[in-house]
């Protein structure tokens, strides 16, 4: 079944037996996550989208330059040693951006929280993030 075939598709409503429409508004996926203190492992109903919904929580962009050939082979060799296993940071969205020969490249979203490990990992091996707030 093709994604808008699903977007079309109607189950039975749990509650009262009626027909419930899908109510995806982008494209979604069922992920699995694991802790990283206990070990668990959950899955999640994850929707993509371009950015984030305003819930109230202060979120940031990571941005790295590379600005020159240089820049940008050391850059490709650390970053995903500080962002890589992060939600928000693909190495597809990386490499492309790379192959497109942008001197800035967008590494997502991420929370205050976040923000601080990924500070202090980058700093560790002398990586320079740029995180602009935008919520």
């Amino acid at each position: 079944m093709s994604g808008s075939d699903l977007r079309k598709a109607t189950l039975r409503c749990e509650q009262c037996g009626g027909d419930a429409l899908s109510e995806a508004a982008s494209p979604a996926s069922m992920e699995s996550f694991r802790c990283r203190k206990c070990g668990h492992a959950f899955w999640v109903h994850v929707q993509h989208m371009a950015a984030p919904h305003d819930l109230g929580v202060v979120t940031y962009k990571a941005y790295v330059a590379a600005d020159s050939l240089k820049a940008a082979r050391w850059n490709r060799l650390h970053v995903p040693k500080v962002f890589g296993g992060r939600s928000n940071f693909h190495l597809s969205d990386m490499e492309a951006q790379c192959a497109k020969g942008l001197s800035k490249w967008d590494l997502g979203y991420y929370s205050e929280n976040e923000v601080k490990e990924l500070q202090a990992a980058a700093q560790e091996i002398g990586l320079l993030v740029e995180f602009v707030r935008s919520s």
